[in-house]
């Protein structure tokens, strides 16, 4: 959601395709971040090499009229921006208005962050789950988000590879 919202497009039909190769051999990097592509997900090479964030899906670009996730869908993007002197209230003010639920240190990989949770309605029978996880680290500060819809079946494991995501980054 947050990479519609940066740059108002969507380039579905440009996304990395992996023939031949598995996806602990593949990564994808901007930002000054590295992750590893996850089997059965792409990446958006064009919206990273335009200077945007990285990208993942596991739709292959599908999105729905007005660029929302689609139902079974999840998407992981991947960010960085200078590190504020106050990481609370900043997080506080780049969620404002989202309803964010409680702030929870968390560690991931050895990679100490904060993780928010919070829900969007975009329609009546439209709701997604968003999970943030802000990694400080020098003077960067990595953003990693999680978007899936609420109900989503397979939540847990989704959740889970967002962990495996941001414990295989490499980070700048």
């Amino acid at each position: 959601m947050l990479l519609r919202l940066l740059f108002g497009i969507c380039l579905c039909s440009q996304f990395a395709t992996l023939p031949g190769q598995s996806s602990a051999q593949s990564t994808a990097e901007a930002k000054g971040a590295r992750v590893p592509i996850l089997a059965g997900w792409i990446a958006n090479k064009p919206v990273a090499e335009a200077g945007g964030p990285i990208s993942l899906n596991n739709f292959r670009g599908a999105y729905e009229r007005g660029g929302i996730v689609p139902a079974g869908g999840a998407e992981i993007e991947i960010t960085s921006v200078p590190n504020p002197s106050n990481l609370t209230g900043y997080i506080r003010t780049e969620l404002k208005g989202a309803g964010p639920g409680p702030f929870e240190e968390a560690v991931e990989n050895g990679k100490p962050g904060i993780r928010v949770t919070y829900t969007e309605t975009l329609a009546s029978d439209i709701r997604l789950v968003t999970v943030a996880f802000y990694l400080p680290r020098g003077s960067i500060l990595y953003k990693f988000y999680l978007t899936y819809r609420v109900g989503n079946k397979s939540e847990q494991d989704l959740r889970l590879l967002f962990s495996t995501v941001i414990a295989g980054a490499q980070l700048r």
